[in-house]
């Protein structure tokens, strides 16, 4: 097996790995943590708020989607000159949606009182954040099948 086969794959398991977390972890969250705090007392809500384990793994996520989708689009998206098949253009509509991710899911991670409000009594924000991260995966989806 070449090394490089094996770079790549690491690459997309790492990059898969993230992915996983950050949206399967708000997927948890929405579902399973946030009714729950809803009937709770306020001490409990408050603590949620910002447990430090999560906050290190979606910061860490964010950091490794980041690396490693910038070096799938070094080994897949350039050297094989997609311009005509949209491949660009698709990658570039999932970068920025993907960040749309990044801050909202940093926004449901994060420790202050305005991240706390909105995680608390905002749906919109955890739909947003859901919708958003499966467009995300949509999208690479189809750029799997673009190249």
């Amino acid at each position: 097996m070449d090394s490089t086969v094996i770079g790549k794959s690491l690459v997309h398991w790492i990059h898969l790995a993230a992915a996983t977390t950050i949206i399967g972890g708000s997927i948890y969250a929405y579902l399973a943590v946030r009714p729950n705090l809803s009937a709770s007392d306020e001490d409990t809500k408050s603590r949620w708020g910002a447990p430090k384990p999560w906050r290190i793994a979606v910061h860490a996520s964010i950091f490794l989607l980041l690396v490693t989708g910038l070096v799938n689009l070094m080994w897949v998206g350039i050297p094989k000159g997609k311009e005509a098949s949209g491949y660009h253009a698709i990658f570039g509509i999932k970068f920025l949606i993907a960040f749309v991710v990044f801050f909202l899911v940093s926004l449901a991670a994060g420790r202050s009182e305005r991240a706390a409000r909105l995680r608390e009594s905002s749906p919109k924000m955890w739909i947003g954040l859901l919708l958003c991260g499966l467009l995300v995966l949509l999208l690479s989806s189809v750029l799997k099948h673009l190249g």
